[in-house]
């Protein structure tokens, strides 16, 4: 009964947003977002590329997604937001545009590999600051982003590796950790 009502829920999720026909624009172009949201990566930095071939076929990573954390310009972010100047619906699609282009490229190389493949994300938190998490960006972008995000584009990572801890890492994961599954939070991996 749940899984029916959760993918009811995804369902009316997918064409609320219009993501049929964001996925056929992403079969053709592939991480190419609309100009409303094109600048999104000047305040969230990531780097994506696809793994190609594994050295170890067992470990079925097709992708590696490098979340430069400590370079996130949150405040500035959520100002924008708070102004107008970029709005909830253009940020989220510009992060459906990202994780429909994702799951093409996760689709293709699971059919290369003849196995499933998954995404290994890196958390880089060099530079971090507690002030990145404001209280207005975690309600008003976080919160609603990591639950979009985990409803509708369920179990994309194997692993996520968080790297350079500053000391405040504990106050960090006791605010980001609520916020997470509790499956996400078991591949969660702090070096």
């Amino acid at each position: 009964m749940a899984a029916s009502a959760a993918y009811r829920k995804f369902l009316a999720w997918r064409k609320a947003n219009d993501v049929d026909n964001i996925r056929a624009l992403v079969e053709t172009r592939p991480f190419e977002v609309p100009t409303t949201s094109e600048f999104v990566p000047d305040f969230l930095p990531f780097d994506f590329r696809t793994k190609g071939q594994p050295e170890n076929p067992s470990e079925n990573i097709g992708a590696i997604i490098l979340l430069s954390i400590g370079k996130w310009r949150t405040s500035e972010l959520t100002s924008l937001i708070k102004r107008g100047e970029l709005s909830l619906s253009d940020f989220s699609v510009y992060w459906i545009f990202i994780f429909e282009s994702l799951h093409k490229c996760l689709y293709s190389e699971s059919v290369k590999q003849k196995q499933m493949v998954f995404v290994e994300a890196i958390s880089d938190l060099k530079g971090f600051s507690l002030r990145q998490i404001t209280p207005a960006f975690v309600s008003l972008v976080l919160r609603p982003w990591i639950s979009e995000l985990q409803a509708n584009y369920p179990e994309t990572a194997k692993r996520i590796n968080v790297v350079h801890l500053p000391k405040v890492v504990s106050l960090l994961w006791k605010a980001v950790n609520p916020m997470i599954s509790p499956g996400t939070a078991a591949k969660i991996r702090i070096r």
